[in-house]
């Protein structure tokens, strides 16, 4: 079993696709905030990474109501692949929901 990390995350941006262009494809992401490497003196601030959800497209569907940005708890692991090393979302849940100003 994975070692499973959980954390509060503030997410900036959803985003889903459910179609077909040379077989079906279908995919789901949240764009989370994540700080610049700002030890080189040269960098300050943030930008966003995408990540896939677990529960894909139909997943992120039923987020597309809240407003952004928004924060959440995300459960994540570390996985190694041919590609190097990445983190995955495995759980996902809107913890904070700002209301509309």
């Amino acid at each position: 079993m994975e070692a499973q990390r959980v954390s509060k995350e503030k997410i900036c941006g959803i985003e889903f696709y459910a179609g077909n262009e040379n077989g079906q494809y279908k995919s789901g992401k949240v764009h989370i905030e994540c700080l610049l490497d700002f030890t080189s003196g040269r960098k300050k601030g943030s930008m966003t990474k995408d990540y896939s959800l677990p529960g894909g497209h139909e997943e992120a569907q039923q987020y597309m109501h809240l407003p952004i940005p928004f924060y959440a708890e995300v459960g994540w692991v570390d996985v190694v692949t041919k590609q190097g090393e990445m983190r995955k979302i495995v759980s996902f849940k809107p913890v904070s929901v700002p209301k509309p100003a």
